[in-house]
């Protein structure tokens, strides 16, 4: 999975419908690519996603959503 248009060097949150974190990265070049793969490197369960970014100023923002299906 490929998020576009960040700001460069967001720190980017997935977490699952109970709020649970799942994958952390930080962008570069305004891009984040998710290997569908949790913290502890495991293929996350079909489900919604949702996705947070936190720019240079410290604002989180709600992104979007991301639905797995397996």
């Amino acid at each position: 999975v490929t998020i576009n248009g960040l700001k460069n060097n967001s720190s980017v949150k997935v977490v699952d419908a109970a709020g649970r974190l799942v994958y952390q990265q930080q962008s570069n070049g305004g891009t984040v690519r998710w290997n569908i793969k949790t913290l502890d490197g495991k293929i996350a369960q079909s489900g919604v996603y949702q996705v947070y970014a936190t720019d240079e100023n410290h604002e989180e923002r709600y992104y979007g959503k991301i639905v797995i299906v397996q």
